[in-house]
């Protein structure tokens, strides 16, 4: 913000004629009328450093763990400004899913151009903006148009960036929910009342790039007192659902068909199964006709089995940062006492905004404000439960925690020991110290040393988290797994109490061997069967891939052809990512990228020498080959051309809208 002073030197020195049209432009601005987001935006210094600069990615072969050939896990230790710009070029239009959870902007919460912003900071809301309005715009560009993006967000700023969404995409394209934050199973979280009511909720806001629509997630279904099981189902207990489309006329689509009840009586109608789905269901004895089969048909919802739910706009059952605090200890195998992180969310809590969003399970999810790592361990979790082959990529900068990097200093004998009481004139003075300190040349290189960096967040909790989860780690803590819950009632107790025990048995029975210990709990009228797991437990890891990448910078030259230059020299890394694959392989004058089912041969020399054509050519099988990068001056040479693969350009296929 300019000073007073400053602002009359500037005037001071302005011309009449500027100083008229100054006047007039404010005096326009201040009677306009204006309906909407209005800030004034702030300048940051890594969206100035990237209009002199490319960046580019460092592939990091040490810290990446690889276990198959394909379907690679991202992990980028970077500013997420820069990483989103190398990813609206090799990704723009790719993304599934994105999920971030950035700093709320409670004060001190969060570092604009590497300060954090104070809460009595007068702009500290328009810094916000403008550094979150950079990043949703290129987030936009990189969602697949049935692409969704949810944001997690408190009351603080979540008006101002629900109008921030809505310009961004559409007002029409913008929702937002409520994450519950009183969970009775593991302790509410929600926040303590100083003057009004308590805060038991958070927002979740999803962005649409076009039109709104999201799926179902399954969940087990809860008993009620309509539940009975008349015929005996081996399932247990059931109720039966309407299928009947109600209101709804057409007479066409594939819904609309005819049904013949067991008596001969024909329903024709919309349904809310396809013919395939209900004659499958038929066969498997889940339709019920009432009126001894001459009912309309029915479908039976067996309690102990999975249902799919439309999801409300409250989020519900999916935990809170209590259970994700407790999740990324023990990944981290830290004791209960450890402070490591605070807040973290819980990973049923983007698991089922990752299972609504998009029901495939190849989905690429992005979080580039990826902290601990959550989004990361949940993508891997919803893999492991359906196999499935999803990919996340995750971006976070090595930021030191202040209360672990003053503890590192003080260990490293720049900063004295640090006064027990944070209310006396000596703390004041002792953080005074800090900042000077932080002001030095000293400081700066002490930055740079690995030591130092082994202390950030994406190294030392990111990382560890998802290496830990890949690699498999020793559990120090008693897990707990939900596997049954039934509400009970007294009309319950009378009709159904031998389906209820039952079906606790079969539960028992099913899960004997994969639990050290089952436990049945009774709360709030609730009969709940728990496995517990004990600690000092091996947890085995998963199947997953792991690569780690750096971000550096390229500086733009005046002279285009030589800044193509410069980029030639690191576009490795940029297919790596672009074409999902692991493995480099240098030759003479060429090398492959590649992975078992597939390769992409990248030949960066101006002129296609014919032997190095014939070497490529030798290397060719069908089973192999997928496409290969040349210079824009080779795209049309005969010898490249009669490999008859697909060709892309380097540099200038990653050289697109780099600003």
């Amino acid at each position: 913000m300019n000073s007073k002073k400053e602002i009359e030197n500037n005037i001071a020195n302005m011309s009449k004629e500027n100083l008229i049209d100054l006047i007039f432009d404010l005096n326009k601005k201040a009677n306009s009328k204006r309906f909407g987001l209005i800030w004034e935006d702030q300048p940051e210094d890594i969206a100035n450093l990237m209009e002199k600069n490319i960046p580019y990615l460092i592939f990091d072969k040490s810290r990446s763990i690889i276990n198959k050939s394909i379907n690679n896990n991202i992990l980028v230790e970077s500013d997420n400004y820069q990483f989103l710009k190398i990813l609206k070029q090799t990704h723009t239009n790719s993304i599934d899913v994105i999920y971030i959870d950035p700093p709320y902007n409670r004060g001190g919460d969060y570092s604009y151009n590497d300060k954090k912003v104070n809460p009595d900071d007068v702009w500290k809301h328009s810094k916000w903006i403008s550094f979150m309005n950079k990043r949703l715009k290129l987030a936009k560009e990189l969602l697949k148009d049935d692409g969704v993006m949810f944001i997690s967000i408190d009351d603080v700023e979540h008006a101002p960036l629900r109008m921030l969404c809505d310009s961004i995409f559409g007002y029409d394209r913008v929702e937002s929910y409520i994450w519950y934050l009183n969970d009775k199973s593991e302790g509410s979280f929600e926040k303590t009342p100083s003057n009004t009511v308590r805060i038991e909720h958070e927002y979740i806001i999803a962005c649409y790039k076009s039109t709104p629509k999201l799926g179902k997630y399954s969940a087990i279904r809860t008993l009620t007192s309509e539940c009975s099981n008349p015929d005996k189902d081996p399932r247990g207990p059931w109720f039966s659902a309407n299928i009947a489309r109600n209101g709804i006329k057409s007479t066409t689509g594939s819904k609309y068909y005819t049904i013949i009840t067991p008596t001969g009586k024909e329903y024709t109608r919309n349904w809310t199964l396809s013919k395939e789905e209900y004659e499958k269901k038929l066969a498997n004895n889940e339709i019920f006709f009432s009126k001894n089969g001459d009912g309309v048909p029915r479908e039976k919802k067996f309690v102990n089995g999975p249902s799919l739910n439309v999801q409300s706009s409250v989020l519900t059952d999916v935990h809170t940062s209590i259970t994700g605090k407790n999740q990324l200890k023990e990944v981290l195998e830290l004791n209960k006492e450890d402070t490591t992180f605070p807040f973290p969310k819980p990973t049923d809590l983007i698991k089922r905004l990752i299972t609504i969003a998009c029901p495939r399970n190849d989905a690429i999810i992005l979080d580039f404000f990826a902290g601990s790592g959550t989004t990361g361990q949940a993508v891997m979790e919803l893999n492991k439960m359906d196999n499935g082959s999803r990919r996340f990529f995750l971006c976070t900068n090595n930021e030191v925690d202040e209360d672990v990097e003053i503890d590192y200093l003080i260990r490293k004998g720049l900063l004295p020991k640090m006064p027990l009481s944070k209310k006396s004139k000596e703390y004041k003075d002792f953080m005074n110290s800090y900042y000077a300190l932080k002001d030095s040349e000293d400081y700066k290189q002490l930055k740079k040393e690995e030591e130092y960096q082994q202390l950030g967040i994406c190294r030392n909790i990111t990382y560890k988290r998802l290496s830990n989860f890949i690699n498999g780690y020793k559990s120090n803590g008693n897990q707990r797994t939900e596997l049954y819950r039934t509400k009970i009632t007294l009309k319950d107790i009378k009709n159904n109490f031998k389906d209820i025990i039952s079906s606790m048995e079969t539960v028992f029975v099913e899960n004997s061997n994969k639990y050290d210990e089952l436990k049945k709990i009774f709360k709030n009228n609730d009969i709940i069967i728990e496995g517990i797991t004990k600690e000092n437990k091996k947890i085995d890891g998963v199947d997953e891939n792991l690569l780690y990448y750096h971000v550096g910078l390229i500086e733009k030259e005046d002279d285009e052809m030589d800044t193509k230059d410069k980029v030639m020299k690191e576009i490795n890394s940029y297919i790596m990512l672009k074409e999902d694959v692991n493995k480099i392989t240098h030759y003479e004058k060429f090398y492959t990228i590649s992975s078992d089912d597939k390769y992409i041969f990248i030949y960066p020399e101006i002129v296609a020498k014919t032997k190095d054509i014939d070497k490529i050519k030798s290397m060719i099988t069908k089973a192999h080959t997928y496409k290969i990068y040349v210079r824009s001056e080779n795209m049309n040479d005969a010898n490249i051309v009669n490999l008859g693969l697909e060709i892309g350009r380097i540099p200038e296929d990653f050289m697109k809208g780099i600003n």
